[in-house]
């Protein structure tokens, strides 16, 4: 078990968006690093876990290290969702915007 790895949390409410961003992960890892992927997970081969979630959907006993949120999900959603189940460590929650969409 590496105590080092991340468990990332992307929040979305259109599909279209989710599909956008998983894309531009993918293109922008090293392939070796990549573990598996599929719509809703992306695993990377240090244990890091890179996990879709949608607005309408059930999330239950999870634990996140960092969350990155689409625009337009409520506050409401996000106090009650989102930030109490970004937990570990020190709690981090991005909102995504078209300018800090780039992934680098």
């Amino acid at each position: 078990m590496n105590y080092l790895a991340r468990k990332i949390g992307i929040w979305y409410h259109t599909k279209e968006w989710a599909d956008t961003m998983r894309e531009k992960i993918l293109m922008n890892l090293p392939p070796m690093s990549v573990y598996y992927y599929s719509k809703d997970r992306i695993v990377l081969t240090d244990d890091t876990t890179i996990t879709f979630y949608k607005e309408s959907g059930s999330q239950r006993g999870m634990a996140l290290s960092e969350s990155y949120v689409q625009p337009g999900i409520s506050l409401d959603f996000y106090n009650h969702r989102i930030k109490v189940r970004t937990m570990m460590g020190i709690a981090k929650c991005y909102f995504i915007n078209e300018r800090s969409s780039r992934i680098h």
